[in-house]
C-alpha cells in the first residue's frame, strides 16, 4: 500500500506536466535507466537502455530530480514495488480493470514449483509481474515468464520490467515482439492468459486461421476472442496445464462459434465459466466472463460471481472477493453441466444456462400453433427520410410505441412507403408483436383492426397464431409470466440490448389449455389491465393537480 501511496503522490505531482500515456512510461524507463546506473542490475540490454534514455529526453528535468531522490530512499525490493504499483495505477495490463481481477485469474492458473507462465497481449507485463509476485508470496518458484506483444513500445518496457523484476532469480523470462494473430512463435508453456482486446474486429475476406482442430477454420466471420484463444492454446503443454481467458458475453452465444465451442467441450478442454459482475472493469459497462482450461474434463463448472462482489464506489471498478469465488468455484455446490447438457444450450451464459425452466402443462412448440417470423429488415434510421405528416396508407411501428403492453394507432407515424416489398410485414388483427434487440422485452396484442398497413422494424418478431388453437391474448400473458420470462431470458442474446431469433422463439414450449380456459384468463386479464390504465391515468391527473395546486388555491384566497 506504502509503493502505491508513492505512486499516487508522484503522479499527482506530475499531472498536467507530462501527456497522461506517459507517466507508466517515465517510470519504467527511469527506474531500469537508474538501476542500470547504480549496477542493481546487469544492464546487457543496449537497446533498452538507448529506449529508456530517448523517453527521459522527453521529461522535464525537475521532475527526472523529483524521481531520484525518491529512488535514493528506497531499497531494490521498494523499487521493484514502486514499478509493480505504477503499473496497477494505471492499470495498462488489463485495460483500467482492477488487480482483484488479476488475482482472480492468478489463482485459477493454480501455480506450483516450475511452471512456466504465458501471457497473450503481454502489454507492460503487468499480468506476469502480478503473478510472479504472488508466486513469491507463497514460495512457489515459476520456471519463466513468456509473452507476446504487438506493440513495439510496449514490448520495449516490458522487458525493461522484467529484467528488473528477474535478474536475481532462476526465473527466464522473454517476451517476443510479434503480431499476436498472424506471426509464429516458438514458446512452450503450460500456465497461459489472455485478454483480447474488446469489440476487435478482423478486416478483410481472405483472413483464415487454422485452429488446433483440424475441422475448423477460424474467420473474420468468428468472434476474435475465439481466434486468440486458440492461439494460447495451441502451445499450453504438460498434464497439469491450464490458462484463463477474460472475454465477452458474444464469445458464449455467438451461433458462428458455436462449431468451435462444441470442438472446445468434446476436447475435454473446458473446465469453467465464471460470469464476473457486470462494471468490474472500469472503462466499460460490457459484461465480462473468465474461462477456465485445463485437460480431460467430462463436465463443466458454470458460475455467476456477482454475488460475490462489492458495490461501486466513487465511478470505481467493482470489487470482487477473490477468496470466496475461489472456495465456491472448486467447492461442491458449484454447478456443473456434461458434455452432452451444455452442446445442447445455445448459450452458455451461466445465469442464462443455469435457469431452471419447468415443462408447461399440455405444452406444445409455439411453431405448432402459431407462424413466427422477423419484421423488415429495415431499423428506424432506414425508415427516416420516409417520415412524412400525409396519410399514405402506410404506418410504422416502433419499440417505443409499445406502452404498457399496448399500441395507439392513432399515434404510429406514417410513412411514404413505396416498396411493395414491405406489404408482407404489415400486422394482421391479433398480432402478437414481441421487441427482439431492446434493453427490454415488450410484447403487445394488436387488439384493433388496422386502417392502414402498419409495418414493423426488423426489431420485432411477429408471432401470428393459430386462433383456433391458440388465443393471442393468452400468449401474451403466458409470456409476461415468470415462468415465460424464464423461457425468454433461456434464448435471449447480449446483455445490455437483448436479442431474440425468431426460430428460437418458435421452438420455445407454451401451455395450451382449452380455447375456452384461455379465452377466461385473457378476458380477465384485459380487464385488470383495463383497471390498471384507469389508475394510472387517475394518478397521472392528481399528479399534474399537485403541481398547480399552490397557484389554484392561493388564487382563491386572494380573490
Amino acid at each position: 500500500m506504502e509503493n502505491k501511496n508513492l505512486v499516487w503522490e508522484f503522479a499527482n505531482r506530475v499531472r498536467g506536466r507530462v501527456p497522461e500515456e506517459m507517466v507508466v512510461e517515465f517510470v519504467i524507463s527511469f527506474a531500469y535507466d537508474y538501476c542500470n546506473s547504480n549496477d542493481l542490475i546487469p544492464g546487457n540490454e543496449t537497446e533498452l537502455l538507448n529506449i529508456a534514455g530517448e523517453s527521459l529526453e522527453r521529461i522535464p528535468s525537475d521532475l527526472k530530480f523529483d524521481l531520484e531522490n525518491m529512488f535514493l530512499d528506497l531499497s531494490f525490493d521498494e523499487i521493484k514495488g514502486f514499478v509493480s504499483s505504477s503499473l496497477f495505477i494505471k492499470q495498462r495490463f488489463m485495460d483500467n480493470s482492477n488487480d482483484n481481477l488479476l488475482a482472480l485469474a492468478s489463482e485459477l492458473l493454480e501455480l506450483s514449483n516450475g511452471d512456466s507462465l504465458f501471457d497473450l497481449g503481454s502489454g507492460l507485463g503487468g499480468f506476469l509481474i502480478g503473478t510472479l509476485n504472488l508466486a513469491q508470496e507463497r514460495s512457489i518458484e515459476l520456471s519463466a515468464l513468456y509473452g507476446v506483444e504487438i506493440n513495439y513500445n510496449q514490448h520495449a518496457l516490458s522487458k525493461m520490467v522484467l529484467e528488473i523484476f528477474t535478474f536475481d532469480s532462476s526465473v527466464k523470462s522473454k517476451i517476443n515482439y510479434a503480431n499476436i494473430l498472424t506471426d509464429k512463435y516458438e514458446l512452450t508453456y503450460n500456465k497461459g492468459f489472455v485478454y483480447p482486446p474488446l469489440g476487435m474486429k478482423l478486416m478483410g475476406n481472405d483472413l483464415n486461421y487454422i485452429s488446433i482442430f483440424k475441422n475448423i477454420v477460424l474467420s473474420t466471420r468468428n468472434s476474435v476472442e475465439w481466434i486468440f484463444i486458440d492461439k494460447l492454446l495451441s502451445n499450453l503443454k504438460g498434464e497439469d496445464a491450464r490458462a484463463v481467458a477474460l472475454v465477452t458475453g458474444r464469445t458464449l452465444f455467438s451461433a458462428v462459434d458455436r462449431d468451435y465451442r462444441n470442438e472446445i467441450l468434446k476436447s475435454g478442454m473446458l473446465e469453467g465459466i465464471i460470469e464476473l459482475p457486470q462494471g468490474i472493469v472500469d472503462n466499460t459497462s460490457i459484461k465480462l466472463f473468465l474461462l477456465i482450461f485445463s485437460k480431460n474434463n467430462k463436465n463443466v463448472r458454470l458460475f455467476d460471481a456477482s454475488m460475490f462482489s462489492s458495490k461501486r464506489k466513487f465511478n470505481g471498478p467493482i470489487k470482487v472477493d477473490v477468496k470466496q469465488i475461489i472456495d465456491f468455484y472448486y467447492g461442491n455446490d458449484v454447478a456443473k453441466k456434461d458434455i452432452s447438457e451444455l452442446t445442447d444450450l445455445s448459450n452458455w451464459i451461466p445465469s442464462t444456462a443455469l435457469l431452471t425452466i419447468d415443462s408447461p402443462i399440455n405444452g406444445v412448440k409455439l411453431s405448432e400453433v402459431a407462424h413466427v417470423f422477423t419484421g423488415s429488415q429495415y431499423t428506424v434510421r432506414n425508415f427516416q427520410e420516409a417520415l412524412t405528416d400525409e396519410n399514405t396508407g402506410y404506418k410504422l411501428l416502433t419499440s417505443s410505441d409499445i406502452q404498457d403492453g399496448l399500441i395507439d394507432e392513432s399515434n404510429l407515424q406514417n410513412i411514404d412507403n413505396k416498396d411493395g416489398k414491405l406489404d408482407k410485414f404489415a400486422l394482421e388483427y391479433e398480432d402478437v408483436i414481441i421487441t427482439s434487440k431492446s434493453s427490454k422485452v415488450k410484447i403487445a396484442v394488436i387488439d384493433f383492426e388496422p386502417k392502414d398497413k402498419i409495418i414493423v422494424t426488423g426489431g420485432m418478431i411477429i408471432a401470428r397464431v393459430d386462433k383456433s388453437k391458440l388465443n393471442p391474448t393468452f400468449l401474451k400473458v403466458f409470456l409476461e409470466s415468470d415462468q415465460g420470462q424464464l423461457l425468454l431470458k433461456s434464448i435471449q442474446k447480449g446483455i445490455s440490448i437483448i436479442t431474440i431469433n425468431a426460430t428460437e422463439l418458435s421452438n420455445i414450449i407454451i401451455p395450451l389449455p382449452q380455447l375456452d380456459v384461455q379465452y377466461n384468463i385473457s378476458k380477465k386479464y384485459n380487464r385488470k389491465l383495463s383497471s390498471l390504465m384507469a389508475l394510472k391515468a387517475e394518478i397521472l391527473k392528481i399528479e399534474d393537480e399537485l403541481k398547480n395546486f399552490y397557484y389554484e388555491e392561493i388564487e382563491e384566497v386572494l380573490s
